[in-house]
C-alpha cells in the first residue's frame, strides 16, 4: 500500500509539473522563477529552485545536506528504541532531494512533496551492533571475534529513504519586491526505506558477518518504518526574478 501511494504521488506531482510547464513556455515572460537558500530545522540545510504555473500553483526542487548540529537534534527527538544508538545515530550525514508543488493564496502557501534522503554513517565496531542480533543470533558471543578484525574494526552504514512531506508557509515580502522572507511548518512522513551495512575494505568476509549483516539491515528499516515521521520549521530567503523573452522577428 505504502509503495502504491508514493508512485501515485509522485506521477501526479510529475503531471502538474510537466502539464502546467508546457502551458507557461508561451508566456514565460510573465512566470516568475525563485531561487532560495533554506533551512528544515532539525533535518537539513538546502537549495532550491521554483517556477511558478498557471493557477496559483508553482513547482519546485530542494537539495539538501544533513549534517551538524541537525544530526543530533533530529535523532534526539525521534524516540528509536535504545538499542539502536549506535546503528541510527551513526548516521551524521545524509543528501536530500525533494521534488514538489506548492498552491499559493496571496502570502499563504499549501506544499506537497516527495523526497529522497541517503544518509550515510560508520560504527566504530561491529561489537556495537551486538544488542541488534544477540536475540536471533545464540552464538554472537563466538562469531564477533572473527568478524572483527576482518572489518579491521569498523562497519559502513547507508541507508535510502523516501518520505512524502506536507506544509503550510507565510510568506513574507521585502520592501525590495525580488526578496521575501518565508517561515512555515511541515510534516514528513515516512513511505518506504532500504539499508546497506558493508565492510570498510576489499578484504572477503565469510557467511557470518552476512547474516549479522542482513538482519541489522532489517532491524534497522523497521526502526525507520515505526518511527521515520516528524515535523519541521522551515525558513528560506527567497530571491525573484523574470527572463524576459525576446520577440521573433516577423521582417521579412
Amino acid at each position: 500500500m505504502k509503495y502504491q501511494i508514493i508512485r501515485l504521488a509522485t506521477v501526479v506531482i510529475i503531471m502538474i509539473a510537466t502539464t502546467s510547464f508546457q502551458n507557461v513556455l508561451a508566456q514565460s515572460s510573465s512566470a516568475v522563477h525563485k531561487i532560495e537558500l533554506n533551512t528544515r530545522i532539525p533535518y537539513y540545510f538546502g537549495l532550491g529552485y521554483e517556477y511558478s504555473l498557471p493557477n496559483n500553483f508553482s513547482a519546485r526542487v530542494r537539495a539538501g545536506y544533513l549534517t551538524s548540529p541537525y544530526d543530533k537534534m533530529l535523532y534526539n527527538i525521534i524516540p528509536f528504541d535504545e538499542e539502536f544508538d549506535a546503528s541510527i545515530k551513526s548516521f551524521k550525514h545524509g543528501v536530500i532531494t525533494e521534488l514538489g508543488v506548492a498552491y499559493n493564496y496571496k502570502n499563504n502557501r499549501l506544499a506537497v512533496g516527495v523526497q529522497y534522503a541517503q544518509l550515510v554513517g560508520e560504527v566504530e565496531s561491529v561489537t556495537e551492533l551486538k544488542p541488534l542480533v544477540e536475540d536471533q543470533i545464540p552464538y554472537i558471543d563466538f562469531i564477533l571475534p572473527f568478524i572483527s578484525p576482518l572489518l579491521q574494526g569498523k562497519v559502513e552504514l547507508q541507508s535510502n529513504i523516501v518520505l512524502m512531506s506536507v506544509g503550510y508557509e507565510r510568506v513574507i515580502p521585502f520592501n525590495n519586491p525580488r526578496w521575501e522572507f518565508v517561515a512555515g511548518l511541515t510534516y514528513n512522513k515516512y513511505i518506504s526505506s532500504s539499508d546497506v551495512t558493508s565492510k570498510t575494505d576489499n578484504q572477503v568476509v565469510d557467511e557470518r558477518y552476512f547474516q549479522v549483516r542482513d538482519l541489522v539491515n532489517k532491524k534497522v528499516e523497521k526502526q525507520f518504518e515505526d518511527y521515520m515521521s516528524f515535523p519541521t520549521i522551515d525558513l528560506a530567503v527567497r530571491y525573484k526574478f523574470k527572463i524576459a523573452r525576446k520577440a521573433k522577428d516577423t521582417a521579412n
